[in-house]
């Protein structure tokens, strides 16, 4: 199970269980999306974190990440969702490692995307980088109109699951 959700292979996955999935409505958890870029980019970034804030310690976190996040795109066969994650994480980085740069996050998404087509123009017939890009948008455009319709006079826990709901929204 664990090699299925971290490379997306199911060939050592019985019946049973892939059908489980599949009946539960889940089997897109062992599909390779961007979801499993963002917690490997997460768990870096955690790990990472007690190196400090200084120049040295971002820059060294900042190629750690690409590094570490294009290793696995190659080693996943590189899907469009995985790819689009990946363009991300690095143009993030290279903003945040930049002196002077605001990170903008429709620039990262535009700039993204245009390197994506650049390499691979035929990738806009996908589905998955159609759907991947989608949500993407979405996160950007709706999810902070969506967030703001909680008070931030919440309880911390109900604002936090609301912010959740508004994401996957």
């Amino acid at each position: 199970l664990a090699q299925a959700l971290l490379t997306g292979d199911r060939s050592g996955l019985s019946d049973e269980i892939t059908s489980a999935f599949r009946e539960s409505g889940a089997s897109h958890i062992l599909a390779l999306s961007g979801l499993h870029m963002s917690v490997i980019y997460g768990l870096l970034a955690t790990l990472l974190s007690c190196m400090g804030h200084s120049r040295i310690a971002t820059l060294i976190r900042s190629c750690a990440a690409i590094v570490l996040c294009g290793f696995y795109t190659l080693a996943t066969g590189g899907s469009p969702s995985v790819v689009r994650a990946f363009l991300f994480i690095t143009l993030n980085e290279l903003s945040r490692i930049s002196k002077g740069r605001e990170r903008r996050p429709l620039n990262i998404f535009c700039a993204a995307l245009m390197i994506q087509l650049c390499f691979s123009p035929l990738t806009v017939k996908s589905i998955g980088f159609q759907l991947s890009y989608l949500a993407m948008l979405g996160i950007y455009l709706l999810f902070p109109v969506l967030d703001s319709w909680c008070p931030s006079t919440w309880w911390k826990p109900l604002r936090k699951l609301w912010s959740l709901s508004a994401l996957s929204i």
